[in-house]
């Protein structure tokens, strides 16, 4: 599987890559440079939309034949297994990521008008970066230890609340295109912590984590795009990188439902064993 485990995140980190450019070149052309308004029609716009109705259509006939052929470990350490110290060290890194965007968030907020929510948001991120790094360390180990039923739940938490914060913030906004794919990005890495949680309860769903992770990272990408704070872009990125190396993990740790003969076995019957003779 490893062919495959590289290609899965390869295809929808690119597939996030090419949806930044179409949504740039929407944000740059598509909208009124004064009033914000989109233009009607615009060529960018539906070409964002069909491209993106394409990748998540593509993302579920994966998950379907994943669905079919494979099935995952019912543990996150078999399903995920870090095998050696490489995705202990990158979950220190997405840690730290999230621990500095928490900070500059913090940071920026003290004095304000919109303290009190922001410094909530900074508290999730940081233990959201906490949480990713304490799960890896607890699979690395090998133990089940009931903390981990705790970590997988701090960033579904943190992501809804910071879901609600963007539709409190835009629900005055007319213009829905200007922020719809930071919602989407937001809810589609929420539930792909969701069917990483599952995991962690033994309630293996490989068809939901396969499309779930692909979502979230090309929705991530494209909403890169936005005019977001840099703590915020920082965030987004940290969760895409995040979500594509464990994707790439998963598929690796997928088994075949049926699995192929050896290829000299290849188009031979199966040997039956003769018939016992007859005692006299």
């Amino acid at each position: 599987m490893r062919k495959y485990a590289l290609a899965s995140a390869v295809l929808a980190t690119v597939a996030g890559a090419f949806g930044y450019v179409l949504r740039w070149s929407e944000l740059s052309r598509a909208f009124e440079p004064d009033t914000g308004l989109p233009f009607a029609g615009a060529a960018s716009t539906r070409a964002l939309i069909f491209y993106t109705l394409f990748v998540l259509a593509a993302a579920l006939a994966v998950s379907i034949v994943v669905r079919k052929r494979f099935s995952a470990a019912p543990t996150y350490r078999g399903a995920f297994a870090p095998a050696n110290t490489t995705y202990l060290v990158f979950s220190g890194l997405i840690c730290a990521a999230l621990l500095a965007s928490a900070f500059v968030v913090f940071a920026r907020s003290r004095g304000t008008d919109i303290a009190r929510g922001q410094t909530a948001v900074a508290a999730f991120t940081a233990v959201s970066g906490l949480s990713i790094f304490g799960l890896a360390f607890e699979a690395y180990r090998g133990r089940d230890f009931k903390a981990s039923l705790l970590y997988t739940v701090v960033p579904e938490l943190f992501l809804t609340f910071w879901l609600l914060l963007l539709y409190r913030r835009n629900q005055t906004n007319p213009v829905r295109l200007l922020y719809v794919f930071q919602c989407l990005a937001v809810a589609a890495s929420a539930l792909a912590f969701y069917f990483t949680t599952s995991y962690v309860y033994g309630r293996p769903a490989p068809a939901r984590v396969v499309f779930t992770h692909s979502a979230a990272i090309f929705l991530l990408a494209v909403a890169s795009a936005d005019p977001l704070p840099a703590e915020q872009r920082a965030v987004f990125l940290s969760l895409l990188v995040f979500f594509a190396v464990s994707l790439a993990r998963f598929v690796q740790n997928l088994t075949p439902r049926y699995p192929r003969p050896p290829r000299h076995l290849k188009g031979r019957k199966p040997e039956t064993e003769p018939e016992p003779e007859p005692e006299d």
